[in-house]
């Protein structure tokens, strides 16, 4: 459930060892499960098929207990289910009872709906394995981790210099001034565009006309992704954006031209899907 970067990984070793994999994911396109060696299916389907079933989404409203006492209950008998993505997307009181009935042979959690996890149903069962969410949280990773961000924020503070920032690619200080705003018209046009589309996305086209058609466009594409995506991935920013897209199958392109209209320069965003093209355009005035 979910074939995006760490779902697509996790089917390509599933694909490995020989097995038949399912995937479902509203926003992966027929042309990225065949590129992928998977079947899309809706989710009944998976939960009718699948004698594993592994969870690789962000926790939203959508996606809340979508392994809920009445999915649990479409799975095969003996299926074995596994959540290393985040908490609350099990019924776990729920899956509880199934693995006391024997409906559900195994389950394998490292998340939990309340974290720090000191209870759960889950717990104790002897057909599942549990293990704390530490991610980043052993003593080490704190450590270089705290060095590594009082260094980049040194050099900001210093310099005015973007390294690694999770939230933008790296700009200069120079960049950075002139691209503001035309930073937020980018995300502010994908979100607008995002909240319009409930197809699976086949492209973005970005046309950058006049004075912003000289800018950084790296920042300014993945503004507008970031935006697009918002709509389905609230934890999407500039940084994992284009990355999302290209895991999707979607095309991004990008055009430049010189000044062609009233304005010094505008951005025109076109999302494109089997069923329409929709456009948005806007500018900034100083």
């Amino acid at each position: 459930i979910g074939a995006g970067n760490i779902g697509g990984i996790v089917c390509d070793r599933a694909l490995g060892l020989h097995m038949k994999v399912v995937a479902y994911d509203p926003f992966l396109s027929e042309e990225r499960a065949k590129a992928m060696g998977v079947t899309k299916v809706e989710l009944d389907e998976l939960l009718a098929r699948a004698d594993f079933i592994t969870l690789h989404v962000p926790l939203t409203e959508k996606t809340k207990n979508i392994l809920s006492k009445e999915a649990i209950a479409k799975t095969r008998k003996g299926v074995r289910i596994i959540n290393c993505a985040r908490g609350g997307l099990v019924d776990e009181a729920a899956l509880a009872e199934a693995l006391k009935s024997g409906h559900v042979a195994g389950a394998a959690f490292d998340v939990f709906e309340t974290e720090p996890a000191t209870a759960s149903p889950l717990f104790h069962l002897p057909n599942v394995v549990v293990t704390p969410h530490l991610g980043a949280s052993t003593t080490e990773a704190q450590e270089n981790v705290a060095l590594q961000v009082a260094e980049q924020m040194s050099d900001y503070l210093l310099t005015g210099a973007v390294q690694n920032a999770l939230n933008m690619p790296s700009v200069t200080a120079e960049e950075a001034a002139v691209m503001g705003p035309w930073l937020k018209l980018a995300d502010h046009l994908g979100a607008f565009a995002g909240q319009l589309t409930d197809e699976p996305i086949k492209a973005i086209n970005v046309l950058y006309d006049g004075t912003v058609s000289a800018m950084n466009l790296q920042a300014l594409n993945c503004a507008a992704i970031a935006g697009i995506m918002k709509a389905t991935n609230p934890d999407v920013n500039l940084v994992s954006a284009p990355v999302i897209a290209k895991e999707r199958g979607i095309q991004i392109s990008t055009t430049r031209q010189e000044k062609g209209g009233v304005f010094d320069g505008y951005i025109k965003l076109t999302v494109v899907t089997d069923k329409r093209d929709r456009s948005i355009a806007g500018t900034v005035f100083s």
